[in-house]
């Protein structure tokens, strides 16, 4: 008994090793621009996911300097390589961002 109260402590960490290397993440939303989608001070869940299966539409995340945004992918120009996203609860798009920036699709909020 003593050797398993000794482990529990470790289990989170053990439980967010084993999900990072699958290539899940736990995304914290802490601002309103994906309201109503998703509400601000909630978690979402991301998985690393080939480029080409992401489409118009899908929530995805890219990082912008040290930041992961969580937003909406609104256009997607092949011939350029970029991807336009957009919070839902934003009125203007974000910077056109770079293929190599994306990291997860968003598969449960």
């Amino acid at each position: 008994m003593k050797k398993i109260l000794k482990i529990l402590p470790l289990l989170p960490i053990l439980f967010t090793l084993i999900f990072t290397l699958l290539g899940y993440r736990i995304l914290y939303i802490p601002t309103k621009s994906m309201e109503s989608t998703i509400q601000r001070g909630s978690f979402a869940l991301g998985k690393k996911t080939d480029l080409k299966a992401l489409k118009e539409g899908d929530i995805a995340v890219y990082k912008d300097n040290k930041k992961l945004i969580v937003h909406r992918i609104i256009k997607i120009d092949e011939k350029t390589d970029a991807y336009t996203f957009k919070g839902d609860n934003n009125k203007e798009k974000d910077p056109p961002v770079k293929a190599d920036s994306i990291r997860y699709k968003v598969i449960w909020y």
